[in-house]
This record gives C-alpha cells, sequence and structure tokens, in this order.
C-alpha cells in the first residue's frame, strides 16, 4: 500500500474548496496550489520581484504587498500578461507541492489545482478529480460568495478550462448541481473508493 495523490480541479464556482474540506474532515492529507502560490507572492520570495518586475507598480498596494484583485482583473482580460504570470509561478508551485507530499503520510493526498489543462504537467498525480456543476449555478456561488457581477465573472470562466476538456481528462467527476447534503454523501462515497484503491497500489 502507497499514498494516492488525487488531483482535485473544476471551474470557478464548481465547489473545489468545499470538496477539498470535506475530504479533509474525512482524514485526506490536502495540499491547496492557491495557498502556495499566495505564499510564493509573499514581498521575501524571489516570485514577487518576478511579478512586480512585469507588472508593477499598477498591482501594488500603499504596503508594497500585491493587489490581488487587481492582478486579477489583469491576467483576466490579457491572456499574454496570464501566460507570463504562469510561467513565473507554475514551476515554482510544482516544486513546493513535491515538497509538501514527502511529509504527507496519509493514504490519500488531495492536491487542489485550479488549472489543469494535461495530467503531464502533474506527474506525482495518480488519479483526476473533477467537480462539475452548470454555468448558471456556478456564477450565482460566485456573485454570492466574492461579490462580482456576471460580466467579471464570465470573464473569469472564459480564461479558465473549459469543462468539457477537464472532463476528458478527469478519471473521476462529481457532479455538484444540488444540495451540500447530496455533494458530502458523494465525496464519502469516493473517499471510501479511494481507500480500496490505496490499498491496492
Amino acid at each position: 500500500m502507497r499514498m494516492l495523490v488525487i488531483g482535485l480541479t473544476g471551474g470557478i464556482g464548481s465547489g473545489k474548496s468545499t470538496v477539498a474540506r470535506i475530504f479533509s474532515q474525512l482524514g485526506s492529507d490536502m495540499i491547496s496550489m492557491d495557498k502556495i502560490a499566495h505564499e510564493l507572492t509573499q514581498q521575501d520570495q524571489p516570485a514577487y520581484r518576478q511579478i512586480t518586475d512585469l507588472f508593477a507598480p499598477e498591482i501594488l498596494l500603499a504596503d508594497g504587498n500585491l493587489d490581488r484583485k487587481k492582478l486579477g482583473q489583469l491576467i483576466f482580460s490579457d491572456s499574454d500578461k496570464r501566460i507570463k504570470l504562469e510561467s513565473i509561478l507554475h514551476p515554482k508551485i510544482n516544486q513546493r507541492v513535491k515538497e509538501n507530499l514527502q511529509n504527507c503520510c496519509g493514504d490519500i493526498v488531495i492536491v487542489e489545482i485550479p488549472l489543469l489543462r494535461e495530467k503531464s504537467q502533474f506527474p506525482y498525480l495518480d488519479r483526476i478529480l473533477v467537480i462539475d456543476a452548470e454555468e448558471s449555478i456556478r456564477i450565482s456561488r460566485v456573485e454570492i460568495r466574492d461579490n462580482l457581477n456576471k460580466t467579471e465573472i464570465k470573464a473569469i470562466i472564459n480564461t479558465q478550462v473549459k469543462a468539457d476538456m477537464q472532463k476528458s481528462l478527469a478519471d473521476d467527476i462529481i457532479n455538484n448541481n444540488g444540495l451540500l447534503d447530496e455533494l458530502t454523501n458523494k465525496v464519502e462515497n469516493l473517499y471510501k473508493f479511494y481507500l480500496t484503491i490505496s490499498k491496492l497500489v
């Protein structure tokens, strides 16, 4: 038996973070690429200097920290800048994930990945889990959660991996159009399935 590493992905508002929290409550180790990206872009980190050299001063707050909302708006409206930002962050994030995996000791590790375009970028993954939901439901969730309007949310969705492409990469798919209790039940069943697999590999 060895540790089973699951890549958890899905579009904005699909419910990735909720699913990650349920897996954690069930006993899975968790690694969040969003959290790692936040750590890597603090002022004392090399990525911060690279990003500020590329985008500053318009993406800086008065205290010198990154204005993450403004940076997000910038890259969602300019694909060239988004690609440049990803080229700075993605190698560093992947390296940090590999380091964190060395410290995990459970049967299952969930790696939460906001943008998963191809599995070859993440050779340490055993399976890919996609959280799917209807676009109208996702937009409603994000409107409430992030206080954004529909135009802003659709701009973000248009920069993300299309749902059909994500599902083509998936080993497992959870549909999250329903209530929390329904989602929790689906995650619990999948967790039991993953435990079974971990004993076979």
